[in-house]
C-alpha cells in the first residue's frame, strides 16, 4: 500500500476495483497449475502430465500453489462434469480418491475434467482497508459460480455501509459511480447532475439487500425500486419495464 500511496503522490494514476467478498473464483487450473505446464492448451497440459519427465514437478508446484491459496480445504470446485464433485472442497475429492490433492489435481484434469474453483482465502480485514481507500471502485469481476455476479453492490451497502459501518452511505456511492466514470474517462455520467445522461438508481437502503450465496450464486438481490438508464425508465417499482435504453460508450482521451 505504501509504494501505491507513494505513486499516487507523484502523480501516478493507480487506481483498483474490489468485489466485497473474500473469495474469488476461477478456474482450476488458473488457480493452482503452473503457467509454464499449461501454455499451449488443455491437451498440452495433459500430455505434460503424462510425461514422466514432467509429471513430478508439476505435482511438486501444484502443491506449493494450493499451499499459497490457503490449502485444499479453501478450494471448493464448481462446473464440474462429474455433478458429484460439485461444490466440493479439493481436499473432500483428494481423500475420497485415496491421493494427494495435487495428485486429484492432476486426475481430474487427465479425465477430461476443467472445474471452476471458489477460493476462500482472503481475509475479512484486508477487504474491509482496501475498502476504505478512496481510489478503490466497487466491481463485480462478474462470472457464474460466484455471488458477486448478481450481489456485489447489494452486498456491499447492506453488509459494509448499514450493518458494519465500514463507509457511509454517499462515500459506498461516490466508489460505485462518479469514480469509476471519472477513471475510465466515461463524461457525463456517474453522477445526478444539469447535462448529464439521467442514469438514475432509486432504492430504499433500509430493504435493499443481497440474496446470492455460494451455494446459489444465481439469486438476485431485492430492494432497487426504481431505474432509468439514458432517462428511460427500465425498472418500475422493482419490474422490468423491457425498454432498452443503453448505448455504447467510448472512452473520452484526456
Amino acid at each position: 500500500m505504501q509504494k501505491i500511496d507513494s505513486a499516487r503522490k507523484a502523480g501516478q494514476v493507480v487506481t483498483a476495483n474490489q468485489y466485497p467478498y473474500t473469495a474469488s473464483k476461477t478456474s482450476l487450473i488458473a488457480a493452482i497449475v503452473p503457467r509454464w505446464a499449461e501454455n499451449g492448451g488443455l491437451e498440452t497440459l495433459r500430455q505434460r502430465i503424462e510425461d514422466p519427465s514432467l509429471k513430478n514437478r508439476i505435482e511438486a508446484e501444484i502443491t506449493e500453489n494450493i499451499r499459497r491459496r490457503g490449502g485444499p480445504s479453501s478450494l471448493v470446485l464448481t462446473n464440474v462434469k462429474d455433478s458429484s464433485l460439485h461444490f466440493r472442497s479439493l481436499e473432500e475429492i483428494a481423500i475420497d480418491m485415496k491421493l494427494s490433492p495435487s495428485q486429484t489435481t492432476m486426475r481430474l484434469i487427465e479425465s477430461g475434467e476443467s472445474p471452476g474453483v471458489v477460493s476462500h482465502n482472503m481475509k475479512e480485514a484486508d477487504v474491509i482497508y482496501f475498502m476504505q481507500q478512496p481510489w478503490v471502485m466497487t466491481g463485480s469481476d462478474g462470472g457464474s459460480s460466484h455471488p458477486r455476479k448478481n450481489s456485489s453492490f447489494t452486498r456491499k451497502i447492506r453488509k459494509y455501509v448499514m450493518e458494519e459501518k465500514v463507509l457511509s452511505l454517499a462515500e459506498m456511492i461516490r466508489l460505485s459511480t462518479s469514480l469509476m466514470a471519472e477513471v475510465l474517462g466515461i463524461v457525463e455520467r456517474g453522477k445526478i447532475a444539469e447535462g448529464y445522461f439521467a442514469d438514475i438508481l432509486l432504492f430504499d437502503p433500509k430493504t435493499i439487500t443481497d440474496k446470492a450465496t455460494f451455494e446459489a450464486p444465481g439469486l438476485y438481490s431485492e430492494g432497487v425500486q426504481y431505474v432509468w438508464v439514458n432517462g428511460e425508465l427500465t425498472i418500475d417499482q422493482a419490474k422490468y419495464t423491457e425498454v432498452l435504453a443503453g448505448r455504447a460508450l467510448r472512452k473520452e482521451q484526456k
